[in-house]
């Protein structure tokens, strides 16, 4: 099985699924969109939430709020900083259920893209009825794993909170 996501929620929920069908599978993420540009400088949405504090502030006209809006994101994929969307990307890498390195290409990287898109597919075909199933890369040592590389890289600290609740309770992502 080849899951596609794209967000903080279609990471732990194809995880979940992967779990309960308990098949060989391998996860590609969609990946990041690129940093936008305006006024000179590089912006992400991380300007534009704190562009939302200014305007309430009165810091800020709505005017220039709306124009960088339209130039933070300019492009496909997940939010460009180490949010929780790419956090969980490196969370994959680390549980060892997708090809590492592979999610964090960004979304609009065409030919890169497509090559990361080509090895999933390839990878998943090889593993079809003779791979390890996929709760293989979800036990406790596997989580521990993804939480040592979203600390390493500075990753948010949603995907931190969400594993150590499942490892402190010694309980990994099997079905009930």
């Amino acid at each position: 099985m080849l899951c596609l996501v794209g967000c903080d929620k279609t990471v732990p929920a194809a995880l979940m699924a992967l779990a309960r069908v308990n098949k060989p599978a391998v996860v590609l993420y969609g990946g990041p969109m690129r940093a936008g540009r305006w006024r000179g400088d590089v912006v992400t949405v991380q300007q534009v939430w704190e562009a939302v504090g200014a305007v309430e502030r009165g810091a800020a006209s709505r005017e220039e709020l709306d124009e960088l809006e339209r130039h933070a994101c300019p492009g496909p994929g997940t939010c460009a900083g180490q949010f929780t969307a790419n956090t969980m990307a490196v969370a994959l890498d680390c549980v060892g259920i997708a090809v590492i390195g592979d999610g964090l290409i960004p979304a609009e990287a065409g030919v890169e893209k497509a090559a990361a898109a080509e090895r999933a597919g390839r990878l998943a075909a090889s593993l079809a009825g003779k791979g390890p199933p996929a709760r293989a890369f979800l036990d406790r040592r596997a989580l521990l794993n993804a939480m040592a590389g979203v600390t390493a890289t500075g990753g948010s600290s949603n995907a931190l909170l969400h594993a150590r609740d499942r490892t402190r309770r010694g309980r990994h992502a099997d079905p009930p």
